[in-house]
């Protein structure tokens, strides 16, 4: 690993290198050449501001250097201008490209107004770039090499840094007393009821959150002998939104809810949830101290059993004296010896460091101040630098000095940053869109790196999503990211993390989570979100109006509500790279205006309510990215959908889309997330269109299979090649067929070409018409990891397949099998050692199995033979139902 593969560069100089490159290619430089534009003073101006960029951003965190400060926004607005021309010039001449391909022809008066508009916007780039560089010189900036430290994988340990007790340092006797407390039967409870509430107080970056987890994870915490019926952790934020946070308590008790509950209907569903039940609560981060509203909070808790607990974390006292809390822990600083501990576990992973780091470590740590949060992001930096140079260029920076930055931004958190190469450091600071304890998904915040063009300019050749991939990884390495304690694929950024987010593309970025945030807005802002953390955000109306004539250059708009404003939103926003909205039940029909995005790359439109998109759509040349997700009403894409070259990631799933237009066979790059395919008749959307595919989503429903003529179409469909699939359905439609049964051998031979991958989980076999089931079903190579099994209205079949013989098998559910004549060693196994669920052998009883669910129904005949074979000692721990 070298050690200069996290060397630091200017978040600004990113986007320069991006827009230099794109004047160096082929498309732009014959623009330039062929209208007389000066591409040599464009790259020259860029280059001389690039130079001064490392100081300009170093500067820019001290208030002493305002004007610096006013001049790298200035200087980031006339790049991002200068970006969208390039872009547009690149755009134009793709389009061009594609329409000679499909041999059509532009028009010369559409193409000499689109020059002369480019030549325009040209002379004010150039004035205004102009205009930034001579004002470098009087800001007494130093010029460095130039440009942004290019980026090099620092290749950590394959570890996520996930929350273990490993991993901690100096918190065990914290986490006994919270322990202690919350396994004691000496409360009763606040003012006589059931429930006693605990809090953990301490800063931010102390460690709250951490503690909570350790003590919501111990093993004592989860014995028999605690009786906690019911656990739950819900993160609160500074949104204490007490309808939210309800909604959020019954899906951790995985209670089904629909969004028209009120507040009152979800109480009650709760309260009946609770009652008599002993539960433990976890509420972390909350903000809010007013009382009211956690006695609105805590009506329907108080119906919960004696010994009920709830824990909170929270930075403020007072919270813990609204709750009226039991207990309140105040979260110390770590000792020197606890600091030095947890430095030591995230910069020392390794034995490749040439000197004695104890002394120079040691003084380090002592800037961390105790603070867990500091001592892992100065640790996992210093873990990449190898040499005693740097980490004194660590220990003697100014940004340990800075003692207040407009925010709650602590300088271990600022030096991390600091020491990010450039294109790290715009991916970091495009994050600010995310609200605080917000949990998404990797491949989301990296489909949006790739619209915004932060992945193109980096390792040509690397495909855009694996380097999108490492600069996530390299994030969450850094302790920039930390993954969720709920679900292993989702992630959170810590608040304090979330702050220097903020702060450092505060010109830039802007979340809308309160109407006030709307007056924020200005001709510097190019990216918003309305992202809201318990729920969708509601700032609609003349707000949502004014801020989009305000900022008429957005790149990124992020979950836009109003359905009533879409039309001036997409005739006035030209610039956007990234645009979700968000429309639902609404029966929507977006408007031709929409294929005048022509920078767009990431168009999410799921949960809206339109039955098909408009034909413009296709003129989206750039769209990288579209998600049709639950888009129930949807039944058909255009039919010019091959027109978009650079479509990779198409998401149909919920969708009602029956029929996928041919022209898709061509995009050779396209991802399709769908979960039901339909095959058509005669031969429309033949069931081979599957083997054309990528189908990287791990469920999907084969559907109307009646329709395969030829079963070399199914074949073809080469499921047993889709390594993503771990759930298939196969279903027939057997109200077609006649009352006299022909055709069955077809049927069979189609599901026998049908196979499917061998890491498959779950199979739906559903009104098949052969007599036979396939031989793949007694190929353990493939039934190995099979869980779950649905056959169903197969009632030809006179057999059941080797059940017995598929060692993972949990559950069995058997429906409408009335052909079956007899069961025999197909269902329980050929012999014990093989079986699933086997019957008895000899006279020493039932091995045991894995299957814990037999469900049995219509098939009173097969119901028999099981009962038969139960009543001789096998399977005696099954949940028979339905029988």
């Amino acid at each position: 690993m070298a050690s200069d593969s996290f060397a630091p560069g200017a978040l600004l100089s990113s986007y320069i290198d991006d827009a230099l490159e794109m004047l160096e290619s082929d498309d732009v430089l014959s623009y330039f050449q062929d209208n007389d534009l000066d591409d040599n003073l464009l790259n020259k101006l860029l280059s001389s501001i690039n130079l001064v960029m490392d100081d300009a951003e170093n500067k820019h965190f001290s208030d002493k250097h305002k004007q610096v400060r006013r001049w790298l926004h200035k200087v980031r607005d006339a790049v991002h201008d200068a970006e969208d021309l390039l872009d547009e010039i690149q755009t134009e001449a793709s389009k061009s490209k594609l329409l000679a391909l499909e041999f059509q022809a532009t028009s010369s008066s559409a193409v000499s107004s689109f020059d002369k508009e480019v030549q325009s916007r040209m002379k004010k780039v150039l004035d205004n770039l102009e205009s930034l560089a001579s004002q470098k010189d009087g800001l007494g900036l130093e010029k460095s090499n130039g440009g942004g430290a290019k980026y090099v994988s620092q290749r950590l340990e394959t570890t996520s840094l996930v929350v273990d007790e490993s991993s901690i340092c100096g918190r065990e006797d914290d986490k006994k007393i919270i322990v202690d407390w919350l396994l004691s039967d000496n409360d009763n409870g606040t003012g006589g009821n059931n429930l006693t509430v605990i809090s953990i107080v301490g800063m931010g970056g102390m460690g709250k959150t951490t503690l909570a987890q350790l003590v919501f994870n111990d093993r004592s915490m989860n014995d028999d002998d605690t009786e906690f019926q019911l656990k739950a952790w819900v993160c609160v934020s500074q949104d204490f939104d007490v309808t939210k946070v309800t909604r959020r308590i019954l899906e951790e008790l995985k209670l089904p809810i629909s969004r028209e509950e009120n507040l009152n209907m979800l109480q009650v569903k709760l309260k009946e949830k609770l009652t008599g039940k002993k539960f433990f609560l976890v509420l972390d981060d909350v903000w809010e101290d007013e009382y009211l509203k956690w006695e609105a909070l805590r009506s329907p808790l108080l119906s919960g059993a004696r010994g009920s607990k709830i824990l909170v974390t929270t930075r403020n006292e007072q919270v813990a004296s609204a709750m009226r809390c039991a207990h309140l822990h105040r979260l110390m600083r770590l000792s020197e010896e606890e600091s030095w501990s947890l430095f030591t576990k995230y910069a020392m992973r390794h034995e490749n460091l040439t000197f004695d780091f104890n002394e120079i470590g040691r003084k380090i740590i002592k800037k961390c101040n105790g603070l867990p949060l500091a001592l892992k992001a100065i640790g996992s930096l210093l873990y990449t630098k190898l040499s005693y140079e740097e980490w004194k260029g660590i220990l003697t920076s100014d940004m340990w000095d800075i003692s207040s930055v407009g925010c709650s931004v602590i300088p271990a958190l600022i030096l991390s940053y600091q020491f990010l190469p450039s294109p790290l450091k715009r991916c970091f600071a495009y994050c600010s869109l995310i609200p605080k304890d917000y949990e998404f998904k990797k491949d989301w915040l990296v489909q949006l790196w790739m619209a915004e063009n932060f992945l193109s300019a980096h390792e040509q050749n690397k495909d855009m999503k694996e380097l999108g991939d490492q600069f996530f990884n390299d994030l969450l390495s850094r302790s920039f990211f930390q993954r969720s304690t709920r679900k292993e694929e989702l992630f959170v950024m810590h608040d304090l993390v979330n702050d220097l987010a903020t702060y450092v593309s505060r010109d830039f970025c802007l979340r809308l989570e309160e109407e006030k945030e709307a007056k924020n807005i200005s001709k510097m802002t190019r990216h918003v979100s309305n992202i809201s953390n318990l729920g969708r955000n509601s700032m609609k109306g003349s707000k949502q109006f004014e801020a989009i004539y305000k900022g008429n250059k957005f790149r990124t708009i992020l979950e836009y509500d109003d359905e009533i404003m879409v039309y001036d939103l997409l005739c006035n926003c030209m610039c956007l790279r990234a645009l979700s909205l968000y429309f639902p039940i609404v029966v929507l029909e977006l408007p031709d205006s929409t294929g005048n995005l022509k920078h767009l790359r990431y168009l999410d439109l799921s949960y809206c309510g339109m039955k098909k998109l408009p034909d413009s759509t296709c003129l989206l040349y750039n769209l990288q990215t579209m998600k049709l997700k639950n888009c129930a009403n949807l039944e058909e894409l255009p039919s010019d959908i091959h027109k978009l070259v650079n479509l990779r990631h198409l998401d149909l799933r919920n969708t009602d889309v029956k029929k996928l237009p041919d022209g898709m066979r061509k995009l050779k790059k396209l991802e399709v997330l769908m979960d039901r395919f339909y095959v058509g008749k005669c031969g429309e959307s033949n069931v081979n269109r599957l083997g054309e595919l990528r189908l990287p989503y791990f469920l999907l429903s084969i559907e109307e299979l009646q329709n395969v003529v030829d079963p070399r179409d199914a074949l073809a469909a080469d499921l047993k090649n889709k390594s993503h699939l771990e759930g298939l359905k196969l279903k027939w439609d057997n109200s077609s067929r006649e009352m006299k049964h022909d055709g069955y051998e077809i049927e069979e031979d189609v599901i026998e070409n049908l196979q499917p991958p061998t890491n498959l989980k779950f199979l739906c076999i559903e009104d098949y018409g052969g007599t036979r089931f396939p031989d793949w079903l007694g190929d353990m190579s493939i039934t190995n990891n099979i869980v779950w099994l649905w056959l169903s209205g197969c009632k030809y079949c006179v057999s059941l397949p080797p059940l017995g013989m598929m060692p993972s098998l949990q559950e069995l559910q058997i429906f409408g099998l009335e052909g079956i004549k007899s069961i025999g060693a197909e269902f329980y196994g050929n012999n014990s050692s093989s079986s699933s669920f086997t019957a008895p052998v000899g006279s020493g009883g039932v091995t045991s199995h894995p299957l814990t669910r037999l469900e049995i129904e219509c098939c009173p005949k097969l119901m028999k033979m099981v009962k038969m074979w139960i009543a001789k000692g096998g399977c005696h721990c099954l949940q028979i139902l339905n029988g």
